[in-house]
């Protein structure tokens, strides 16, 4: 019985979804590392060394920028997402809550990298030549 009470509890628990999307992130930014496969979403990439259209450049930084968020920063939300939760189940559209409240938050860390990624592209002819 207290078996099935702890597995009804996780079952609700959104800590678990959590986790496990930032797990999944995780895994995936060290699958990219280690089969070689960072750079395609690296910055330096993006802007200086791949001759792909925009477009395509951009939705793989996009993507990269994405799977590192949901890595290193979903962790972080738990606790807020537990409590947001609790107070949102009395909403009358709960499930429509929490998911906005997802989808600001990862649209305000996509705009933070797409502004930081222009700022770069701006920023780099006014470099120094390195000596080589």
């Amino acid at each position: 019985m207290a078996g099935q009470t702890e597995t009804r509890r996780l079952a609700r628990d959104p800590a678990v979804a959590v986790w496990t999307v930032a797990g999944l992130c995780w895994t995936a930014t060290v699958a990219l590392t280690v089969l070689g496969g960072q750079g395609m979403a690296g910055h330096d990439q993006i802007i200086e060394h791949d001759a792909g259209p925009w477009a395509l450049r951009i939705g793989g930084f996009v993507l990269g920028w994405t799977v590192m968020v949901a890595a290193m920063m979903l962790p972080s939300t738990v606790a807020m997402t537990r409590l947001f939760t609790a107070v949102s189940a009395r909403a009358p559209h709960p499930y429509r809550a929490r998911a906005t409240l997802f989808a600001v938050y990862l649209a305000v860390w996509l705009g933070f990298g797409l502004v930081a990624l222009a700022g770069l592209r701006a920023l780099l002819p006014l470099r120094t030549p390195s000596a080589d």
